[in-house]
């Protein structure tokens, strides 16, 4: 399953994209500014799961946050991304 980090994630604001070379790390994010940088390189495989699953519950905490009914409500979903310091 792609879950957007099985791609290399080169970003195009100062250099161009072709020059990054190939990487074999688990995760492959390269630094805006130094193409040489992969700034993921240190992840592994179970850090994949991990960022995915955190991101997915994130997307649908900020979701339910949208159409939550009341304001106590809003800020218990901004609480789960945020931490519980988050007071709204």
């Amino acid at each position: 399953m792609d879950n957007g980090l099985d791609k290399n994630i080169i970003f195009s604001d100062y250099y161009n994209p072709k020059v990054v070379s190939p990487n074999s790390g688990a995760i492959n994010v390269f630094d805006p500014v130094n193409s040489e940088n992969n700034v993921a390189k240190d992840y592994q495989l179970t850090d994949k799961d991990a960022i995915v699953n955190a991101a997915t519950e994130a997307a649908e905490a900020i979701d339910a946050a949208l159409y939550a009914t009341t304001k106590g409500e809003t800020v218990r979903y901004w609480q789960k991304i945020f931490g519980s310091s988050f007071g709204g």
